[in-house]
């Protein structure tokens, strides 16, 4: 009975088959173009997240070395105060001798 069954719709059977290889043939490049924008998503993916991991390292060490930044600027500050208070008493001093 069933190879009756078969036989009675293998025109049918043939069909679907075609029909099917048919359809599987034209999704094969547009699942190749898929599985590769998938891997380009994937690239950008562990570039941005590398790039961010680079930038919060960045960010912490920068803050990190504020404090000691403040602290060398404010030496220079003072000695660059220092040295204009000088270069004033100098002035006035040369200033006198001149006169």
């Amino acid at each position: 009975m069933q190879a009756n069954l078969f036989y009675d719709f293998r025109h049918e059977v043939v069909i679907t088959i075609m029909v099917t290889l048919f359809i599987g043939t034209m999704t094969w490049p547009f699942r190749k173009v898929k599985d590769f924008a998938t891997g380009v998503k994937k690239t950008f993916d562990n570039i941005h997240s590398e790039l961010v991991m680079q930038r919060t390292n960045c960010l912490t060490t920068l803050q990190n070395k504020s404090d000691d930044q403040i602290k060398v600027l404010e030496k220079v500050s003072g000695t660059l105060e220092s040295i204009h208070t000088s270069q004033a008493e100098m002035s006035g001093y040369l200033r006198g001798m001149n006169r």
